[in-house]
């Protein structure tokens, strides 16, 4: 309770108010900062991936065309084409022009491995001493040799020809085929070229891609070529995830805060994918994050300081009419402040004093309305009550002179008198339950007439029968009895009547033996209200819950078959 009254004072709201517009105003500021540094920061670390991986790429573009270049110069050798045509005498002088040429190539390029010549009749010449290739006379019989022409100009990751794969990289290198025909374009044999795979390697890793980037690149069938991490070629798991980034849009990637960017090498055989973490950024986001808590903390001090004076300023004479208005009593008593106190404070002392004049003169003139409109429902309740039973009487009075009946006719007619008189009771709104179970008796008596199987009886605690209570209540709650239980039952339908009192309250119980019916529709109805019987039961209902609250009222209890409890119950007050 102290908390919340505490942070009801106008100085803590005030300060609070501030506070939170200052740092909404900040947050505001900061995300737009944020966005706009970020935005650039973005540009920014696409453009240079893109930048850096491209010119990765055309690195290893330029390096693989120009292995090309040397697989070419070889396979249109005219000493290579004479060699393979050439006779016995002319082979040894030829195969040492050609390994001399090999040679060359290979000072001019050191990641180059090894140049191997093998034509098409299994013979072979090489810079290495032993190879380990299987041959024969014919060459096209050998499906190695076979996927090496048809690869002509394409490069190929391998073991350096090993039979298994090591994950050793200084034994990788990346082979090149090159066909070697005639002019007439006769196959003559093939030119392989194996350059070592750091060569590769080391133009690749040229790519600045942050601390957590890679790059990494895949072959046309989708297989991995290259990988800084030789674990990426035995994960069948981490194969997935880099064929995922591979068939990603280029560009930058929320889900993930990746870029990606792709470059085709050697005519679309290869393709090099960079991945890039947003190092730029992040350290952005930690760098705004810490200006940001000291702006904070300085605008939370300044602004406490800020709400402590105007508390003192504005709130203090305010503070003293609070003080004073919460002083005076239930009287509406007028209240006096101190003339010291500021225009405004002086200014609500004015106004509290004439809103009190008007609340007193508001008060008087509810009261009389209340009253006058507690009687005016209630007269008009009663009023729908009265012309219905004396149509359903006249009824009965007709009824009974149509058959001639003159002693009945004048029996019932002395009855209706005396339930008038008993209704109008000199225009009061009360009775005692007394004249209430004489009324009742007179409309019981006519029905009685009308309906001579129907039995009734009437028991009265007489402890209670000089209390005083609306007119008219047992009547409707009787005829509904009558009508909707004895009238459609076979047989003698019987209705008793109890009054007593009990736990504070006044009871009029009627049961009757009639057909009852289902009260699950009335009961979903809040309070029990009673609908059967229409609106003699719901006046009734009303009435009662005008007059004595919501706890007083007309309850209902049947089954079907078995009858039905009707129960009125008033406050003893």
């Amino acid at each position: 309770m102290i908390k919340r009254k505490f942070f009801k004072r106008l100085a803590v709201q005030t300060t609070l108010y501030f506070l939170a517009a200052t740092i909404i105003a900040v947050l505001i500021a900061a995300l737009l900062l944020y966005s706009a540094i970020s935005s650039i920061v973005m540009e920014q670390s696409l453009s240079y991936t893109k930048s850096s991986v491209e010119n990765s790429g055309h690195y290893v573009d330029a390096y693989l065309s120009k292995l090309n270049g040397v697989s070419n110069s070889i396979a249109t050798n005219p000493q290579v084409i004479r060699y393979i045509d050439c006779c016995e005498e002319e082979e040894k002088s030829l195969r040492e022009d050609i390994l001399s040429f090999v040679d060359s190539s290979l000072m001019a390029d050191g990641f180059l491995k090894s140049i191997t010549i093998i034509t098409n009749d299994g013979r072979i010449i090489s810079n290495e001493d032993e190879i380990d290739m299987s041959v024969s006379p014919d060459m096209t019989d050998e499906a190695w040799y076979m996927d090496a022409v048809k690869s002509s100009g394409i490069p190929i990751l391998t073991g350096a020809r090993m039979t298994e794969f090591t994950m050793d990289k200084n034994l990788w290198v990346i082979s090149m085929a090159r066909e070697i025909s005639d002019e007439n374009g006769k196959h003559l044999g093939v030119v392989l070229i194996d350059v070592d795979y750091r060569g590769i390697e080391d133009y690749i890793m040229r790519s600045d891609l942050g601390a957590g980037g890679y790059a990494f690149i895949l072959d046309s069938e989708g297989e991995l070529v290259f990988h800084n991490d030789p674990s990426y070629f035995g994960d069948e798991e981490k194969l997935k995830k880099l064929k995922e980034f591979a068939d990603m849009e280029a560009g930058y990637d929320e889900s993930i805060n990746t870029l990606i960017h792709k470059y085709s090498i050697n005519n679309d055989n290869w393709i090099l994918y960079g991945v890039a973490t947003l190092d730029e950024l992040t350290a952005i986001e930690v760098r705004m994050l810490n200006i940001f808590i000291i702006i904070g903390l300085l605008l939370l001090i300044i602004v406490i300081g800020i709400g402590i004076i105007m508390s003192r300023t504005v709130t203090k004479p305010i503070s003293a009419l609070e003080k004073k208005m919460s002083e005076f009593d239930k009287e509406f008593e007028q209240i006096v402040i101190d003339e010291e106190a500021c225009f405004e404070a002086q200014s609500l002392s004015y106004q509290f004093n004439e809103m009190i004049k008007t609340i007193k003169l508001l008060v008087k003139e509810v009261e009389y309305n209340e009253k006058s409109l507690k009687v005016y429902e209630l007269n008009a309740l009663r009023s729908q009550i009265n012309p219905h039973f004396l149509y359903n009487s006249l009824d009965t009075i007709i009824w009974m002179a149509e058959f001639g009946d003159n002693k009945k006719v004048i029996d019932i007619t002395k009855a209706l008198a005396s339930f008038f008189r008993l209704s109008l009771s000199k225009g009061d709104e009360f009775n005692t339950i007394e004249d209430e179970i004489k009324h009742i008796e007179q409309y019981l008596f006519i029905q009685k007439q009308r309906y001579e199987t129907m039995e009734y009886s009437i028991r009265m605690d007489m402890d209670i029968k000089d209390k005083k209570v609306p007119k008219i209540i047992l009547q409707p709650i009787v005829e509904n009895a009558i009508y909707h239980g004895i009238r459609p039952k076979e047989g003698v339908g019987k209705i008793d009547i109890r009054v007593f009192k009990k736990e504070g309250y006044i009871n009029f119980e009627i049961i009757d033996n009639g057909i009852g019916y289902d009260t699950k529709s009335i009961n979903k109805e809040k309070n029990n209200k009673a609908k059967l019987g229409g609106v003699g039961i719901r006046n009734v209902n009303e009435r009662i819950k005008l007059g004595y609250g919501d706890n007083s009222g007309v309850f209902i209890k049947s089954k079907i078959g078995k009858g039905t409890t009707v129960t009125i119950k008033l406050k003893d007050i």
